[in-house]
């Protein structure tokens, strides 16, 4: 320091600016962090939703991210995501609703 051990006004508030600097740094890298984790968790519950999903579902979310305006390196990376998993787990089959099926109807008792 110039000025003996004695820190000048400039000096502190260069140094000050520095530490300012380095913790917003650092809080920017804790929050990218904590983005990343959540981008993975959502990403693992859309791969399950669409894993367990019949071919309707599996088209309308193909059709959600294709009208979707996204960079198109990420949408092509997603659409990859796709495809990868109907390689690797075929649609659920479409679950027809069952007909209702009639009431039974009591037999009358006969009488004897």
């Amino acid at each position: 320091m110039a000025r003996g051990a004695k820190e000048t006004a400039a000096q502190k508030f260069e140094r000050l600016q520095g530490e300012l600097k380095e913790a917003k740094a650092a809080l920017s890298k804790e929050k990218r962090k904590e983005r990343n984790k959540q981008l993975m968790a959502l990403g693992i519950y859309l791969e399950q939703v669409y894993k367990m999903s019949g071919m309707e579902v599996r088209n309308n979310m193909r059709r959600g991210l294709e009208n979707y305006t996204l960079n198109p390196k990420v949408k092509a990376l997603a659409m990859d995501g796709f495809k990868r998993v109907d390689n690797d787990s075929p649609p659920v089959p479409a679950v027809s609703k069952p007909s209702p099926q009639p009431k039974a109807v009591p037999m009358p008792k006969e009488q004897g």
